[in-house]
C-alpha cells in the first residue's frame, strides 16, 4: 500500500460523512487516495502528512468529496460531522469544498501559480 493510499484510507471517513449514506466507496475511496496525493504533493518542504496527522486527512476527505460532487452527486452533500468537526453547506458544489479544504492547510501548502501581473510595486 502506498503512502497515498494509507492517507486517502485515514481521509476516507471524512469523505463518508460528507457525501452521507448510499455514497459509491469504491470511488469514494479512490477520490481520498488521489486527494491525499494532491495535497501531498502541494505541501511545503519540510512538512509531512503524517505530521499533520487527522488535520491533514481531514482537507483529504474534503477535497475527495469535492471530487465527488465533481462526479455528477452534488445533491449529497449538504452537511457532515466528522469528530469534533462539523460544516454545512447551502449548496455544496466542487469549487466551494476544494476551498474548504484547501483552507484547512492554507498554511502549510505551496503557493499554486499565484503572481501579480500589470501590478508596479
Amino acid at each position: 500500500m502506498s503512502a497515498s493510499e494509507e492517507i486517502g484510507g485515514a481521509a476516507y471517513p471524512f469523505a463518508a460523512a460528507a457525501a452521507g449514506s448510499g455514497a459509491d466507496e469504491t470511488l469514494l475511496r479512490a477520490l481520498c487516495a488521489a486527494a491525499a496525493s494532491e495535497l501531498e504533493a502541494r505541501l511545503r518542504e519540510g512538512v509531512s502528512a503524517e505530521a499533520l496527522g487527522e488535520k491533514f486527512s481531514l482537507a483529504a476527505g474534503v477535497l475527495a468529496a469535492s471530487m465527488y460532487c465533481a462526479a455528477g452527486r452534488p445533491e449529497q452533500i449538504r452537511a457532515f460531522r466528522a469528530g469534533q468537526v462539523s460544516a454545512e453547506y447551502a449548496a455544496a458544489t466542487p469549487e466551494t469544498l476544494r476551498a474548504a479544504a484547501e483552507t484547512l492547510l492554507e498554511a502549510y501548502l505551496t503557493d499554486r501559480g499565484f503572481d501579480f501581473r500589470g501590478v508596479r510595486g
